[in-house]
């Protein structure tokens, strides 16, 4: 993980070593109401959204274009 500006964290996608699957329990048991993502997360997030839309509330695109 990377320190981001405001004391935020962020993973840089060629870091991520979960499966999909740890990924949605992790959101899921952590009661995750906000998502931030990026383009290097965009496909990971929509192929992932049907399992967490009921846990996650607001999800959160970023992109620099």
């Amino acid at each position: 993980m990377e320190r981001g500006g405001r004391d935020q964290w962020r993973i840089p996608a060629e870091r991520m070593k979960m499966s999909l699957e740890h990924i949605v329990h992790t959101i899921r048991h952590a009661g995750d109401k906000v998502l931030f993502f990026d383009d290097a997360f965009r496909g990971m997030v929509e192929g992932i959204y049907d399992h967490i839309k009921d846990t996650v509330e607001t999800f959160v695109y970023i992109s620099d274009d």
